[in-house]
C-alpha cells in the first residue's frame, strides 16, 4: 500500500487529486432490503428505520478491521443489501464518472464502479482523517455520492501534498466528490445519507506507474 502511495505522488498529470460536482436531479430509485423504498429528501423516520437495518462502520487498522466510534462513528448498510433501481440515474451516475475521469487526468480510459456501502451519518457522526485502501482489484479512486436529506455539518475534507478542499454537503443536490486512492480525507460533525462506490482500471491497464506485482488487499476505510 505505501509502495503504491509512493509512485502515485511520482505522477505528473494535467488533471486534479479530487472531483466533485452535482448529478441531475433524477431519483434513484433506492430501495433497502427490509425497510423498503426510500424517498428523497430523506425523512427522519426513514432515517431512523436505515439505522435500525444498519451496523456500526468499521475502519482498517493494520491487519484488522475495528469499530472504534472515538474513530468513526457512522452506521452503514452493505451493498447487498441495498439497489438503486432507477436506469436513468445510472445513466447520469455514468456520465458524471466519464467526466470525473477526465478531470482527474484519465484521458481514454473506461471506468468501472461498483456499489460498496449506504451510509448513514446521525446527529454527532464522524470519521477522523484517514486514508482509503483497495476494496476491488485496480481500485484507484472513492466515490461518494451524498442523497438529499435535512441535515447541518458534514463538510468532506481532502487533503494531498499540502493542500486541503472542503466539500460541502447540500441538502436539496444530489451531490457527489471523487477523492483518488492517495488522499487523505475526513467527515466534520454531520447528519447526511451518502452512498459510497469504488472506481477501477480496466482489469487489462495498469495505474500509471504501477508495478507488475499485485498491490494486495488492505482492510480498508471509507468516508
Amino acid at each position: 500500500m505505501k509502495e503504491l502511495i509512493a509512485l502515485m505522488d511520482k505522477v505528473k498529470t494535467s488533471g486534479t487529486f479530487s472531483v466533485s460536482g452535482t448529478l441531475p436531479e433524477i431519483l434513484p430509485g433506492l430501495h433497502v432490503k427490509g425497510v423498503g423504498h426510500i424517498g428523497l429528501p430523506l425523512t427522519e423516520q426513514q432515517a431512523k428505520a436505515l439505522i435500525q437495518r444498519s451496523e456500526l462502520a468499521p475502519f482498517g487498522r493494520g491487519e484488522e478491521t475495528i469499530v472504534d466510534t472515538e474513530v468513526r462513528k457512522n452506521w452503514q448498510i452493505s451493498a447487498d443489501d441495498f439497489e438503486l433501481g432507477n436506469p436513468q440515474w445510472n445513466e447520469a451516475l455514468q456520465a458524471a464518472v466519464d467526466q470525473i475521469g477526465k478531470d482527474l487526468g484519465l484521458s481514454g480510459c473506461n471506468i468501472g464502479f461498483e456499489p460498496y456501502k449506504l451510509l448513514v451519518y446521525e446527529e454527532g457522526s464522524f470519521f477522523v482523517s484517514h486514508r482509503d485502501t483497495e476494496k476491488i482489484p485496480n481500485m484507484f479512486a472513492t466515490l461518494v455520492v451524498n442523497l438529499p436529506s435535512r441535515h447541518t455539518g458534514g463538510e468532506l475534507i481532502i487533503s494531498h501534498a499540502g493542500q486541503s478542499l472542503g466539500r460541502p454537503k447540500r441538502l436539496k443536490k444530489v451531490r457527489f466528490s471523487c477523492p483518488e486512492f492517495g488522499p487523505r480525507h475526513q467527515v466534520l460533525l454531520s447528519t447526511s445519507v451518502p452512498i459510497r462506490f469504488c472506481g477501477a482500471w480496466p482489469p487489462e491497464l495498469r495505474y500509471p506507474g504501477q508495478p507488475d506485482a499485485k498491490v494486495s488487499n488492505a482492510r480498508g476505510v471509507g468516508p
